[in-house]
Protein backbone atom coordinates (compact mmCIF):
# COMPACT_ATOMS: atom_id res chain seq x y z
CA UNK A 1 0.00 0.00 0.00
CA UNK A 2 1.36 3.52 -0.65
CA UNK A 3 0.12 6.36 1.50
CA UNK A 4 1.00 10.00 0.72
CA UNK A 5 0.47 13.10 1.73
CA UNK A 6 -0.47 16.47 0.38
CA UNK A 7 0.05 19.65 1.88
CA UNK A 8 -1.32 21.60 -1.47
CA UNK A 9 -4.36 20.79 -3.29
CA UNK A 10 -6.88 21.91 -4.85
CA UNK A 11 -10.52 20.98 -3.90
CA UNK A 12 -11.57 19.39 -7.54
CA UNK A 13 -8.94 17.13 -6.88
CA UNK A 14 -10.43 16.65 -3.15
CA UNK A 15 -13.64 15.62 -4.52
CA UNK A 16 -12.61 13.43 -7.19
CA UNK A 17 -10.54 11.52 -4.47
CA UNK A 18 -14.07 11.41 -2.46
CA UNK A 19 -15.95 10.43 -5.51
CA UNK A 20 -13.49 7.75 -5.64
CA UNK A 21 -14.10 5.81 -2.05
CA UNK A 22 -17.12 5.35 0.10
CA UNK A 23 -16.79 6.20 3.89
CA UNK A 24 -16.83 3.76 6.80
CA UNK A 25 -20.06 4.53 8.18
CA UNK A 26 -22.04 6.42 5.02
CA UNK A 27 -22.00 9.44 7.42
CA UNK A 28 -22.60 13.14 5.79
CA UNK A 29 -19.92 14.20 8.04
CA UNK A 30 -17.51 12.32 6.11
CA UNK A 31 -18.86 13.83 2.44
CA UNK A 32 -18.61 16.36 -0.22
CA UNK A 33 -21.29 17.92 1.82
CA UNK A 34 -19.38 18.81 5.00
CA UNK A 35 -15.68 18.27 3.64
CA UNK A 36 -15.67 21.06 0.92
CA UNK A 37 -17.41 23.80 2.67
CA UNK A 38 -14.66 23.09 5.85
CA UNK A 39 -12.24 23.06 3.70
CA UNK A 40 -13.45 26.45 2.64
CA UNK A 41 -13.35 28.45 5.34
CA UNK A 42 -9.51 27.24 6.34
CA UNK A 43 -6.50 29.62 6.31
CA UNK A 44 -3.98 26.78 6.09
CA UNK A 45 -5.18 23.55 4.84
CA UNK A 46 -4.75 20.15 6.91
CA UNK A 47 -2.44 17.50 5.41
CA UNK A 48 -4.87 15.09 3.05
CA UNK A 49 -3.36 11.70 3.23
CA UNK A 50 -4.32 8.91 0.61
CA UNK A 51 -3.77 5.34 0.90
CA UNK A 52 -3.96 3.39 -2.40
CA UNK A 53 -2.85 0.31 -3.55
CA UNK A 54 -1.97 0.46 -7.48
CA UNK A 55 -4.24 3.47 -8.62
CA UNK A 56 -7.24 2.35 -6.38
CA UNK A 57 -8.14 4.83 -4.28
CA UNK A 58 -8.19 2.73 -0.41
CA UNK A 59 -8.91 5.49 1.52
CA UNK A 60 -8.31 9.36 2.95
CA UNK A 61 -8.17 11.58 6.03
CA UNK A 62 -7.39 15.14 6.56
CA UNK A 63 -5.04 15.76 9.53
CA UNK A 64 -5.02 19.16 11.05
CA UNK A 65 -1.64 20.03 12.65
CA UNK A 66 -0.98 22.19 15.79
CA UNK A 67 2.81 22.99 16.75
CA UNK A 68 4.01 22.28 20.70
CA UNK A 69 7.31 22.32 22.17
CA UNK A 70 6.36 18.42 23.67
CA UNK A 71 5.55 17.62 19.97
CA UNK A 72 3.40 18.09 16.88
CA UNK A 73 -0.15 17.11 17.56
CA UNK A 74 -2.28 15.78 14.79
CA UNK A 75 -5.99 16.02 14.64
CA UNK A 76 -8.29 13.40 12.36
CA UNK A 77 -10.43 15.65 10.04
CA UNK A 78 -9.94 18.95 12.21
CA UNK A 79 -7.61 21.78 12.57
CA UNK A 80 -7.20 21.66 16.79
CA UNK A 81 -8.36 25.68 16.18
CA UNK A 82 -11.55 25.97 18.39
CA UNK A 83 -12.89 28.26 16.69
CA UNK A 84 -11.98 26.66 12.94
CA UNK A 85 -13.48 23.49 14.63
CA UNK A 86 -16.18 24.81 16.03
CA UNK A 87 -18.48 23.32 13.15
CA UNK A 88 -17.64 20.19 15.18
CA UNK A 89 -17.53 16.90 12.95
CA UNK A 90 -19.11 14.42 14.29
CA UNK A 91 -19.53 10.11 13.06
CA UNK A 92 -15.95 10.74 12.66
CA UNK A 93 -13.20 8.50 11.20
CA UNK A 94 -11.06 7.46 8.49
CA UNK A 95 -12.55 7.61 5.05
CA UNK A 96 -12.79 4.32 3.54
CA UNK A 97 -15.15 1.38 3.34
CA UNK A 98 -15.34 -1.01 6.77
CA UNK A 99 -13.08 -3.77 5.50
CA UNK A 100 -10.01 -1.20 4.55
CA UNK A 101 -10.26 0.20 8.05
CA UNK A 102 -7.54 -1.72 9.75
CA UNK A 103 -4.91 -1.86 6.66
CA UNK A 104 -5.50 2.20 6.11
CA UNK A 105 -5.24 2.93 9.87
CA UNK A 106 -1.97 1.12 9.88
CA UNK A 107 -0.94 2.77 7.28
CA UNK A 108 -1.35 6.26 8.49
CA UNK A 109 -0.85 5.94 11.66
CA UNK A 110 2.68 4.65 10.22
CA UNK A 111 2.94 7.29 8.13
CA UNK A 112 2.31 9.91 11.52
CA UNK A 113 4.74 8.61 12.78
CA UNK A 114 7.65 9.51 10.64
CA UNK A 115 6.59 13.03 10.25
CA UNK A 116 9.44 15.08 11.81
CA UNK A 117 8.86 16.01 15.38
CA UNK A 118 5.44 14.17 15.65
CA UNK A 119 3.83 13.31 18.96
CA UNK A 120 0.18 12.68 19.21
CA UNK A 121 -2.75 11.76 17.60
CA UNK A 122 -6.49 13.15 18.69
CA UNK A 123 -9.33 11.86 16.81
CA UNK A 124 -12.65 13.22 18.07
CA UNK A 125 -16.37 11.51 18.51
CA UNK A 126 -15.33 8.69 16.23
CA UNK A 127 -18.04 5.70 15.99
CA UNK A 128 -15.16 2.92 16.91
CA UNK A 129 -12.79 2.47 19.50
CA UNK A 130 -10.16 0.29 17.16
CA UNK A 131 -6.98 2.48 17.52
CA UNK A 132 -4.23 0.88 18.32
CA UNK A 133 -0.42 0.65 16.51
CA UNK A 134 3.21 -0.69 17.54
CA UNK A 135 4.76 2.63 17.27
CA UNK A 136 2.25 4.41 19.90
CA UNK A 137 1.26 3.88 23.21
CA UNK A 138 -1.68 2.39 24.53
CA UNK A 139 -4.93 5.04 23.00
CA UNK A 140 -6.02 6.86 25.71
CA UNK A 141 -10.03 6.68 24.71
CA UNK A 142 -13.12 8.30 26.73
CA UNK A 143 -16.48 7.56 25.93
CA UNK A 144 -20.00 9.48 24.99
CA UNK A 145 -23.53 8.48 24.93
CA UNK A 146 -25.51 9.64 21.66
CA UNK A 147 -28.72 9.00 21.93
CA UNK A 148 -31.63 8.69 19.08
CA UNK A 149 -35.31 7.34 18.45
CA UNK A 150 -35.90 4.52 16.84
CA UNK A 151 -39.06 5.58 14.25
CA UNK A 152 -39.27 1.94 12.43
CA UNK A 153 -41.43 0.22 15.09
CA UNK A 154 -45.06 -1.23 15.64
CA UNK A 155 -46.56 1.36 18.36
CA UNK A 156 -46.14 4.68 18.42
CA UNK A 157 -42.81 6.63 19.29
CA UNK A 158 -44.34 8.13 21.86
CA UNK A 159 -45.17 5.16 24.09
CA UNK A 160 -41.63 4.16 23.40
CA UNK A 161 -41.11 6.69 26.02
CA UNK A 162 -40.72 7.01 29.91
CA UNK A 163 -44.19 7.48 31.31
CA UNK A 164 -43.04 10.77 32.92
CA UNK A 165 -41.69 12.23 29.31
CA UNK A 166 -45.23 11.57 27.69
CA UNK A 167 -46.81 13.60 30.54
CA UNK A 168 -44.22 16.45 30.14
CA UNK A 169 -44.62 16.40 26.21
CA UNK A 170 -48.83 15.87 26.40
CA UNK A 171 -48.51 18.92 29.20
CA UNK A 172 -46.61 20.87 26.87
CA UNK A 173 -48.40 20.30 23.56
CA UNK A 174 -51.60 21.73 25.20
CA UNK A 175 -50.60 24.45 26.60
CA UNK A 176 -48.86 26.00 23.48
CA UNK A 177 -51.80 24.97 21.49
CA UNK A 178 -54.21 26.10 23.66
CA UNK A 179 -52.51 29.40 24.04
CA UNK A 180 -51.61 29.87 20.36
CA UNK A 181 -53.43 27.47 18.01
CA UNK A 182 -52.31 23.92 16.09
CA UNK A 183 -48.66 23.08 15.88
CA UNK A 184 -46.94 22.68 12.68
CA UNK A 185 -43.68 21.40 11.05
CA UNK A 186 -42.42 23.42 7.97
CA UNK A 187 -39.61 22.19 5.84
CA UNK A 188 -37.87 25.24 4.10
CA UNK A 189 -36.66 25.29 0.81
CA UNK A 190 -33.53 26.11 -0.54
CA UNK A 191 -34.33 29.75 -1.31
CA UNK A 192 -35.45 30.22 1.96
CA UNK A 193 -32.34 29.29 3.80
CA UNK A 194 -30.55 32.32 3.62
CA UNK A 195 -33.39 34.55 6.05
CA UNK A 196 -34.33 31.94 8.19
CA UNK A 197 -30.87 31.34 9.09
CA UNK A 198 -29.96 34.80 10.18
CA UNK A 199 -33.36 34.36 11.68
CA UNK A 200 -31.72 31.61 13.49
CA UNK A 201 -28.65 33.63 14.38
CA UNK A 202 -30.65 35.93 16.21
CA UNK A 203 -32.10 33.44 18.55
CA UNK A 204 -29.24 30.91 19.19
CA UNK A 205 -26.63 34.28 20.26
CA UNK A 206 -29.60 35.40 22.34
CA UNK A 207 -29.86 31.99 24.12
CA UNK A 208 -25.94 30.99 24.21
CA UNK A 209 -23.72 34.31 23.33
CA UNK A 210 -23.00 35.01 26.96
CA UNK A 211 -22.25 30.79 27.48
CA UNK A 212 -18.77 29.77 28.07
CA UNK A 213 -18.13 28.71 24.47
CA UNK A 214 -20.52 31.31 22.88
CA UNK A 215 -22.50 30.73 20.04
CA UNK A 216 -21.27 29.61 17.10
CA UNK A 217 -23.04 32.34 15.43
CA UNK A 218 -20.97 34.55 16.88
CA UNK A 219 -17.96 33.27 14.97
CA UNK A 220 -16.88 34.20 10.97
CA UNK A 221 -15.99 30.82 10.17
CA UNK A 222 -18.84 28.74 11.42
CA UNK A 223 -20.88 31.30 9.85
CA UNK A 224 -19.14 30.85 6.53
CA UNK A 225 -19.35 27.26 6.66
CA UNK A 226 -23.18 26.59 7.22
CA UNK A 227 -23.80 29.49 4.47
CA UNK A 228 -21.91 27.31 2.20
CA UNK A 229 -23.43 24.08 3.19
CA UNK A 230 -27.10 25.45 3.24
CA UNK A 231 -26.69 26.75 -0.13
CA UNK A 232 -25.05 24.10 -1.73
CA UNK A 233 -26.09 23.93 -5.28
CA UNK A 234 -25.01 20.53 -6.13
CA UNK A 235 -27.62 18.16 -6.85
CA UNK A 236 -26.29 14.90 -5.15
CA UNK A 237 -26.34 17.25 -1.69
CA UNK A 238 -28.65 20.03 -2.52
CA UNK A 239 -31.49 17.99 -0.15
CA UNK A 240 -29.42 16.68 2.66
CA UNK A 241 -29.30 20.15 4.90
CA UNK A 242 -32.81 21.21 6.31
CA UNK A 243 -34.38 23.96 7.99
CA UNK A 244 -37.58 23.32 10.25
CA UNK A 245 -39.76 26.03 11.08
CA UNK A 246 -42.26 25.29 14.21
CA UNK A 247 -45.34 26.93 14.46
CA UNK A 248 -48.37 27.13 16.69
CA UNK A 249 -50.84 29.08 15.36
CA UNK A 250 -49.32 32.52 14.01
CA UNK A 251 -46.43 31.89 16.96
CA UNK A 252 -42.89 30.72 15.74
CA UNK A 253 -42.09 28.31 18.37
CA UNK A 254 -38.44 28.33 17.16
CA UNK A 255 -36.34 26.56 14.46
CA UNK A 256 -34.27 23.24 13.99
CA UNK A 257 -31.36 22.66 11.59
CA UNK A 258 -30.84 19.13 10.60
CA UNK A 259 -29.01 16.96 8.42
CA UNK A 260 -29.90 13.52 6.41
CA UNK A 261 -27.92 10.99 6.26
CA UNK A 262 -28.61 7.06 4.79
CA UNK A 263 -32.28 7.71 5.93
CA UNK A 264 -31.77 9.10 9.21
CA UNK A 265 -32.51 12.44 10.31
CA UNK A 266 -29.29 14.13 12.58
CA UNK A 267 -30.04 17.27 14.65
CA UNK A 268 -27.52 19.54 14.48
CA UNK A 269 -29.21 22.92 16.19
CA UNK A 270 -32.14 24.34 17.32
CA UNK A 271 -33.09 28.13 18.27
CA UNK A 272 -35.81 28.38 20.40
CA UNK A 273 -38.80 31.41 20.74
CA UNK A 274 -38.50 31.48 24.73
CA UNK A 275 -41.62 33.10 26.52
CA UNK A 276 -42.65 32.78 29.98
CA UNK A 277 -45.59 30.58 30.31
CA UNK A 278 -44.46 28.53 33.10
CA UNK A 279 -42.63 25.23 34.09
CA UNK A 280 -45.52 22.88 31.89
CA UNK A 281 -43.88 25.44 28.92
CA UNK A 282 -41.62 23.04 27.45
CA UNK A 283 -40.74 24.20 23.64
CA UNK A 284 -37.91 22.39 23.26
CA UNK A 285 -39.71 18.70 24.02
CA UNK A 286 -42.83 19.94 21.47
CA UNK A 287 -40.49 21.30 18.75
CA UNK A 288 -38.55 17.48 19.07
CA UNK A 289 -41.82 15.69 19.55
CA UNK A 290 -43.53 16.98 16.38
CA UNK A 291 -40.33 17.17 14.00
CA UNK A 292 -40.23 13.49 14.87
CA UNK A 293 -43.55 12.62 14.20
CA UNK A 294 -42.90 14.45 10.76
CA UNK A 295 -40.10 11.91 9.90
CA UNK A 296 -41.28 9.18 10.90
CA UNK A 297 -44.53 9.84 8.67
CA UNK A 298 -42.38 10.76 5.99
CA UNK A 299 -40.42 7.05 6.29
CA UNK A 300 -37.07 7.71 7.95
CA UNK A 301 -35.83 5.02 10.06
CA UNK A 302 -34.06 7.21 13.02
CA UNK A 303 -34.07 10.70 14.54
CA UNK A 304 -30.60 11.12 16.26
CA UNK A 305 -29.53 13.76 18.95
CA UNK A 306 -26.07 13.57 17.81
CA UNK A 307 -22.87 14.11 20.91
CA UNK A 308 -23.18 16.31 23.37
CA UNK A 309 -25.02 16.25 27.10
CA UNK A 310 -28.29 17.35 27.54
CA UNK A 311 -31.03 15.28 29.71
CA UNK A 312 -34.04 15.92 26.55
CA UNK A 313 -31.91 13.41 24.31
CA UNK A 314 -32.00 11.04 26.56
CA UNK A 315 -35.62 11.92 28.06
CA UNK A 316 -36.50 11.77 23.78
CA UNK A 317 -35.06 8.84 22.94
CA UNK A 318 -35.29 4.60 23.18
CA UNK A 319 -31.85 3.39 21.92
CA UNK A 320 -28.41 4.95 22.16
CA UNK A 321 -24.76 4.10 21.10
CA UNK A 322 -21.46 5.25 21.77
CA UNK A 323 -18.76 7.90 20.26
CA UNK A 324 -14.85 7.96 21.59
CA UNK A 325 -13.02 10.64 21.93
CA UNK A 326 -9.15 9.20 21.32
CA UNK A 327 -5.67 10.55 21.99
CA UNK A 328 -2.31 8.54 20.90
CA UNK A 329 1.27 9.45 22.10
CA UNK A 330 4.16 8.22 19.80
CA UNK A 331 5.84 5.86 21.57
CA UNK A 332 9.16 7.41 23.02
CA UNK A 333 11.03 7.76 26.19
CA UNK A 334 9.85 11.54 26.72
CA UNK A 335 6.12 10.68 26.14
CA UNK A 336 6.86 7.29 28.17
CA UNK A 337 7.15 9.35 31.26
CA UNK A 338 4.49 12.22 30.55
CA UNK A 339 2.04 9.27 30.69
CA UNK A 340 3.47 8.36 34.01
CA UNK A 341 3.51 12.11 35.12
CA UNK A 342 0.24 12.43 34.23
CA UNK A 343 -1.15 9.28 35.39
CA UNK A 344 0.30 9.98 39.10
CA UNK A 345 -0.96 13.66 38.83
CA UNK A 346 -4.49 12.09 38.35
CA UNK A 347 -4.38 9.88 41.38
Amino acid sequence: MLTQIFKSYELDHVNALLAQVANSNDSVFLSQLWLIPWLKTLPKKPLLMVCKRDTHILGLAFWGCQQHWLGDRYYLNQTGVHSEDQVWIEQNDIICRPDDRPAVLEAMLQKLSELKNFAKVTAQTCLSDQWQHARYLEPEITSETNFYAGLKMPSNYLDSLSKNTRASIRRSNKLIEDKFGPISVTIAQQSEHHDLFNKIAQLHILKWGTSEYGSGFTNPTFVQFHEQLLGTSDHEYSDKAKLLTLTAGDFILGYLYVLISDNQILFYLSAINYVDLGNKYKPGLTMHFHAIEHFKHLGYDNYDFLAGPARYKEQMSNNSYQVYHVSMYKNTRRNRLLTKLKSLLRR
